[in-house]
């Protein structure tokens, strides 16, 4: 197999609208963002450190239920800053709600992202005027 039919079988597993944006570089991955996230930045009270180390956070978590637990180390290494920046960043996230540190079955430190995903729904919802009346914070404590 020549690289060509290589590139071809494994641009299937590429959607085609992330593809037409980023060619090959989908091959190392890509991760789904919601929109919300940076639409609401401001409103979240999210500083610009605070977005890039959640964004490198959200690059570990694959699947739902599969928190990620990266370390501060490794993600002050990919942001080209040091891991004590990193720290008061992913502090800042939990003393907002947006993060909690817990540890799994495995014994990792990870982190629930819930409070953020939560906080996102509710902000769209309003949005979108379908949750009027509705006090969230109780819908919220009801799901988690």
């Amino acid at each position: 197999m020549d690289s060509k039919d290589k590139i071809a079988l494994a641009r299937k597993d590429v959607p085609d609208n992330v593809w037409d944006k980023w060619g090959a570089a989908a091959f190392g991955g890509y991760q789904a963002v919601p929109h919300a996230l940076f639409r609401f930045q401001a409103h979240l009270d999210l500083s610009n450190g605070e977005m890039v180390t959640l964004l490198n956070v959200l690059d570990y978590w694959w699947e739902a239920k599969n928190t990620p637990f990266p370390g501060a180390d490794a993600l002050a290494k990919r942001m080209n800053t040091n891991a004590r920046t990193v720290q008061r960043h992913l502090k800042s996230l939990q003393d907002k709600g947006y993060a909690v540190r817990e540890r799994g079955t495995d014994e990792k430190r990870r982190f629930n992202l819930s409070g953020l995903a939560y906080r996102l729904s509710n902000l769209v919802l309003k949005e979108k005027g379908l949750v009027e009346g509705l006090n969230l914070d109780t819908q919220i404590q009801q799901v988690a």
